[in-house]
């Protein structure tokens, strides 16, 4: 009877602690670009993860409109409001963020960043940046990323674009 009463009162102590966020195993990557002069938050970017050389990585278990390919979400409410599978983040306004599951190494890895549209005959510059271990944090964690800025500022990718004149 003491062992069964010991059991029972170890499975539930383990059980109390071994409760799990919804993030589990869950990273994300958050993308700051502004424009190189003024500092202005740049809307409407496409940011992909890449190869050095710019070809899409590919994740069989996670990806965008029908390709494997991780695609950052712009953090506004105008966005989300298009992705219903998207939820805003109290964290980094305007800022682009990418969750990922599983235990993939993305900071081996870039990213893509490109202007897919044309206003007024000028557009952003392309540029391709490396993903730092530094810029890649688990979601579960002892306290919430969002709740300190200090951390955010020294994780995020920082990108400043210059714009391009179109022929």
């Amino acid at each position: 009877m003491r062992y069964i009463v010991f059991f029972i009162a170890l499975v539930s102590i383990s059980a109390s602690y071994a409760q799990h966020c919804p993030w589990d195993l869950s990273s994300i990557v958050i993308v700051d670009v502004r424009e190189f002069k003024i500092g202005k938050t740049i809307n409407g970017l496409k940011i992909i993860v890449t190869d050095s050389k710019g070809n899409p990585y590919e994740n069989e278990s996670y990806g965008e409109n029908g390709t494997n390919e991780l695609v950052f979400t712009q953090n506004i409410d105008k966005i989300i409001q298009k992705r219903s599978s998207f939820n805003q983040f109290p964290l980094c306004n305007g800022c682009y963020i990418l969750i990922v599951s599983g235990k993939g190494k993305l900071y081996e890895k870039f990213i893509m960043i490109k202007d897919t549209t044309i206003k007024k005959k000028q557009h952003f510059e392309t540029k391709i940046v490396k993903i730092k271990p530094k810029n890649t944090q688990s979601l579960c964690r002892e306290s919430p990323i969002w709740s300190n800025n200090d951390f955010l500022n020294k994780m995020k990718i920082n990108v400043r674009l210059k714009k391009k004149s179109l022929p």
